[in-house]
């Protein structure tokens, strides 16, 4: 066999190894581009292959819970599903390094309706995001978990992560009592929103967006005598979404024939100084069919100034 022959004979091979290696793939791949900048109004561009369908699950960006690992999926059988994980405050380079020790540090925790949210203080790389994950422990107990990671700065700092979970299943029994980060000895409280007043509230939210949404002058008797007494046997309130809603109703829940809006008020003032930043927190968002001239937006100010002066 000549030279030429064994060529040919090669080259026809490795086409045949190439048709093969593309037609037996059993999946195709999703591409992923990853933009980097590198100057002013210049970038790289990266491509990732990732397996068919996956991609969505498998790139990891910034500061995110690690999606479906076991961990994560132990929670469903808890009663929990994480919602989200993001830093809200960034990198604090204030912060003394001589009292690192003495974190991480819960920062609050709070339960409105359905929604278990979380703040945390931890010490990381200036340059970090972080990775996380939660698991129950024992019968009653949050451990949170993070890995910090990505580029690798000459400083450490103070971020404050906040982690979010749903508590659609476990909140009828609220058995969480306590949270901890990483398994260390930093153990924070779960508070225990009060059961009648968490019913309580439910119960103006659902007449009051009912209401809202047939943009109905009048309400029936059972509802108008239900928010009353729902109204009435509240005392006051701390969380800002309640106060909030509150500050809605107080606009907007103007059926005929309703005389107990001044329980509201109430309500408010039983729960200062929180209520004179939920109304100041309400006049800076204004919604986009309100106006400073026209009721009731216009009446939030006056609102605030009973708030402060009384």
């Amino acid at each position: 066999m000549t030279v030429k022959h064994k060529i040919k004979i090669l080259l026809l091979t490795l086409g045949i190894f190439q048709l093969t290696t593309v037609f037996g793939q059993k999946t195709e791949l999703d591409t992923v581009f990853v933009k980097r900048s590198i100057g002013i109004n210049e970038f790289e561009i990266d491509t990732l292959y990732i397996s068919g369908g996956r991609s969505s699950t498998q790139v990891l960006a910034g500061t995110m819970f690690l999606p479906s690992s076991d961990k994560m999926n132990g929670l469903l059988n808890n009663g929990l599903s994480p919602i989200s994980l993001e830093i809200i405050q960034e990198c604090d380079n204030t912060t003394d390094p001589r009292t690192f020790n003495e974190y991480p540090k819960f920062i609050s925790t709070s339960r409105v309706g359905n929604i278990l949210t979380i703040d945390v203080s931890v010490i990381a790389n200036c340059c970090h995001n972080f990775l996380g994950e939660a698991e129950v422990i024992g019968s009653d107990t949050l451990n949170l978990v993070y890995t910090s990671y990505g580029g690798f700065c000459s400083c450490n700092c103070c971020f404050t992560l906040r982690y979010k979970f749903d508590t659609s299943m476990e909140d009828i029994y609220q058995v969480l009592n306590y949270v901890t980060i990483n398994g260390s000895k930093t153990i924070g409280q779960i508070v225990k929103q009060d059961l009648a007043t968490k019913q309580h509230i439910d119960k103006i939210r659902k007449i009051f967006e009912n209401y809202i949404e047939y943009q109905e002058s009048t309400d029936s008797r059972d509802n108008k005598d239900l928010m009353s007494k729902s109204l009435k046997a509240i005392t006051s309130l701390t969380n800002k979404d309640e106060l909030e809603l509150l500050i809605n109703v107080w606009m907007y829940y103007d059926p005929t024939d309703y005389p107990d809006i001044p329980e509201i008020y109430r309500i408010l003032k039983n729960s200062r100084p929180n209520s004179i930043e939920a109304v100041k927190n309400r006049i800076d968002n204004k919604k986009e069919w309100e106006t400073n001239e026209s009721a009731p937006y216009s009446d939030l100010k006056n609102l605030l100034q009973r708030l402060e002066n009384e």
